[in-house]
């Protein structure tokens, strides 16, 4: 008797606390969609846009460049002598260091316009 007891008070406080929660209206924002939509946040990745656009270009000259040395310089590995095979590993890896190096510097200018810590990553959205 008493454990049907406790078991119906259970289920008429489980229903008294849905019915209260029900009428109260809870809900919540998403913050970062307003942040993504408001104009001033719109404008300024407007500029941000148009003051990196010509560094982006030189950057993806620079990759395509690496990729472009890379598929050659696999096709062609085979009847090269060891030493040209070695030189050109080597200007490609130092091609890719110094695009490293661009990007990281692109990074942390980006962040000092920000305002954000150096070391700080960001996600892109597409």
């Amino acid at each position: 008797m008493r454990r049907a007891l406790h078991f119906w008070f259970t289920i008429a406080l489980t229903l008294f606390a849905a019915s209260a929660l029900a009428g109260s209206g809870v809900g919540y924002v998403q913050v970062d969609k307003i942040m993504q939509l408001s104009p001033r946040t719109l404008a300024i990745g407007k500029k941000l846009q148009k003051e990196f656009s010509a560094r982006n270009a030189v950057l993806d000259r620079m990759d395509k460049q690496i990729r472009d040395q890379q598929d050659a310089l696999e096709k062609n590995a085979a009847s090269m002598s060891d030493n040209d095979r070695l030189l050109a590993y080597r200007n490609l890896s130092n091609q890719k260091l110094d695009l490293e190096t661009a990007l990281d510097n692109q990074l942390a200018l980006l962040n000092s316009l920000l305002g954000f810590p150096e070391s700080t990553r960001f996600k892109v959205k597409n």
